[in-house]
């Protein structure tokens, strides 16, 4: 009994737990190559969301953004993703900076999203499917991104996940990287 005690008290004290998330999509030159900066990989960093030419746009600073693809019909598949969104909205009690991103070619689904979400954070970009594609393309690297997909931005706006939402541990993933990405920044307000 006193050995796990001692245990637990040691790691406390003088342990430091640290789960360092990677970094997604390399910033890359004309040839295609990979920016390089003193020996370290360059990773693109964005302010803002834009469609339509820049008709439609989110800001992403300072906050916690998960960005979806919700296709132009939306079946079984699309419903599962929907709760699982619905989900992760959760969070936004804990987590003011948490938002919800949707992207869509059509009003209908932008309605839809209103209806559905009751969470503040949680907003739509309406765009064509040639303007959500070429977004998909230049900045996630993924132009066939499918309506499963979730990407995670970070509060600086770095790509930091890349999810399954069909699959409920990747989503426990997602919810738990949020966290760790919300407990990283307090800490170094703290600092």
């Amino acid at each position: 009994m006193v050995i796990p005690a001692f245990v637990f008290a040691f790691l406390q004290f003088f342990g430091t737990n640290h789960y360092n998330l990677p970094y997604f999509v390399p910033e890359r030159n004309e040839g295609g190559q990979v920016v390089m900066s003193k020996g370290d990989t360059v990773f693109r960093k964005l302010n803002v969301i834009s469609l339509n030419n820049n008709l439609s746009s989110f800001e992403l600073a300072g906050k916690l953004t998960v960005v979806h693809f919700l296709p132009q019909t939306c079946e079984d598949s699309c419903e599962l993703v929907l709760a699982q969104l619905e989900r992760i909205a959760v969070l936004e009690n804990a987590i003011p900076e948490l938002n919800l991103l949707t992207l869509t070619y059509s009003q209908e689904n932008s309605d839809r999203i209103r209806e559905k979400a009751d969470v503040a954070g949680w907003h739509t970009l309406r765009g064509s499917e040639q303007d959500i594609t070429s977004w998909l393309s230049s900045n996630v690297q993924d132009a066939e991104m499918p309506e499963k997909k979730l990407v995670l931005f970070d509060y600086q706006g770095y790509v930091r996940g890349l999810y399954n939402a069909l699959d409920a541990a990747e989503i426990d993933r997602l919810m738990a990287e949020i966290k760790i990405l919300n407990y990283e920044k307090r800490k170094k307000q703290e600092e």
